[in-house]
């Protein structure tokens, strides 16, 4: 595997999303394959405890990679190997290119408002192909997602723990998302360009119980139909979602759909398997998305390929 096509396959996965956009992953290449590790280093402790988030991060890359090889002719092996996920490529000339692969450069999470507008059934069958369910909006499911959106601000906007990690991780001005290429940047989350010390107290007052119910009611409100996908509660179930989940966002970006995760009531545990029972999902509840149509928002900053590259373990 020569250089040009390793770098491609590089490049997609770190495009795929991750929980605060800590893009929690590095990469060991090899002559015909490529290991993705977790990066430890980029634990949300507070957040994902049990490494969750990580891991569906870890699968969403996988798939952009094994996605992405269909380019240039090459079959995806894919196997777990404790922590690590290796992939191995053969060359395979009836193999045609998957007409997601263009679409994962314009994949984003858009947090905006959408616009109300419906989804054609056809686009909502599509996505149900990858195993989501989805719920439309005035739904008994959609309300119960709505009550739980609100049980779950009022656990993680009053546990000052959650919070000063949230903090951690936003990028408050052009300075500081430049330098860090992680994290929220504020653009991305609305937020005006201002000094540090400006911006920090507002963002302070802006993380309570009552302005995070009014923000997200709004922003259901807007959207047609929420997803919800269930998998295996260990690291190959969230491995598994993982590349259900891009596959899901990739088939939306191909028809112009916004898609915005829903944390809250996956990231507290009580709330997510009352959830998931409420729902009668067969397993737990792993990640639940806003979809709908929105005007494209900001895109999240990425690392430089060469940050995620290791050459040994």
């Amino acid at each position: 595997m020569d250089d040009i096509i390793a770098n491609a396959l590089l490049d997609s996965a770190i495009l795929a999303p991750s929980g605060h956009n800590s893009q929690p992953w590095k990469f060991r290449v090899g002559e015909d394959c490529i290991t993705v590790m977790p990066d430890f280093s980029k634990r949300l402790y507070m957040v994902d405890p049990l490494d969750r988030e990580i891991f569906i991060s870890i699968g969403c890359a996988v798939e952009n990679i094994c996605i992405t090889a269909t380019k240039f002719n090459l079959k995806a092996l894919v196997e777990i190997k404790d922590n690590n996920v290796d992939i191995a490529f053969e060359r395979c000339t009836d193999i045609v290119a998957s007409p997601f692969v263009s679409f994962i450069a314009k994949r984003q999470t858009n947090r905006n408002i959408f616009d109300n507008t419906l989804i054609h059934k056809s686009i909502i069958d599509h996505l149900s192909s990858t195993g989501a369910k989805l719920y439309s909006r005035g739904s008994k499911e959609f309300d119960i997602v709505k009550s739980f959106v609100k049980l779950g601000n009022s656990a993680q906007m009053k546990d000052k723990d959650f919070v000063n990690e949230l903090k951690e991780w936003m990028r408050l001005n052009e300075t500081q998302a430049a330098r860090e290429l992680d994290g929220l940047s504020y653009d991305v989350i609305g937020a005006p360009n201002m000094p540090s010390w400006i911006s920090r107290p507002i963002v302070s007052l802006m993380l309570n119980v009552a302005m995070q119910n009014r923000s997200d009611m709004k922003k259901l409100q807007s959207s047609p139909f929420i997803a919800a996908f269930d998998g295996q509660d260990d690291m190959a179930g969230w491995i598994e979602t993982g590349r259900r989940l891009e596959r899901f966002l990739l088939i939306a970006t191909s028809h112009n759909i916004a898609c915005a995760f829903i944390n809250q009531p996956c990231e507290v545990e009580s709330l997510a398997v009352e959830l998931g029972r409420q729902l009668h999902l067969q397993q737990k509840l792993q990640i639940l998305l806003r979809i709908g149509h929105a005007s494209p928002s900001k895109r999240s900053r990425r690392r430089p390929r060469e940050a995620f590259i290791v050459d040994d373990m």
